[in-house]
């Protein structure tokens, strides 16, 4: 399973970030994350064996009852693995959630593809030789600078990679600081 942790934010900062992709629409060349399936990616682990999956899962809720909830506080737009994402401003308990994740992991899956990865949410992939210098200078509209949102919970999610594009399905939820919750 191609798993990763993300944290879902609410629709009403799900449709500011849409307006930042909109306006990027015509200055840049790739490939447009729907809107629909936007979320925080925290912490990517790659494939996963399937009899690791509950080892990941314990893991997660060990974690999720250690740390708090947090604010997200939208920095601006850079490049990330490939992609335009938006990032966010230094955040102690977000970085501690990553870490704590990714230290708790070490031994379950591939380190590398975890240290590979930052907190992000994709805006939008660019095709292989493109480049961050293919791509214009980027600024964030003032109005959208600032904009935050509470995490309180996070999500193990599997990616399933389809020619029409990556499909999520979230595993499992995790409430910070309480108990794991199972979606389905």
């Amino acid at each position: 399973m191609r798993l990763f942790f993300s944290i879902d934010p609410p629709q009403d900062f799900k449709n500011e970030v849409e307006k930042i992709q909109a306006g990027l629409r015509n200055r840049i060349a790739g490939t447009f994350v729907d809107p629909k399936v936007f979320h925080v990616t925290t912490l990517f682990l790659g494939n996963v064996l399937s009899h690791r999956v509950v080892k990941v899962s314990r893991a997660a809720a060990g974690v999720s009852g250690r740390i708090s909830p947090f604010t997200l506080v939208l920095q601006g737009v850079g490049f990330v693995n490939g992609g335009l994402a938006v990032i966010f401003e230094e955040n102690a308990a977000f970085s501690g959630l990553s870490e704590s994740l990714r230290q708790s992991l070490k031994d379950t899956v591939n380190a590398k593809l975890m240290d590979w990865h930052e907190p992000h949410l994709t805006l939008l992939r660019y095709k292989k030789g493109a480049g961050e210098k293919a791509l214009p200078n980027l600024a964030v509209p003032s109005e959208v600078t600032g904009l935050s949102f509470l995490a309180s919970s996070f999500y193990l999610v599997e990616s399933t990679l389809t020619s029409e594009g990556p499909r999520y399905r979230n595993v499992e939820r995790f409430d910070l600081a309480g108990n794991a919750k199972m979606s389905r």
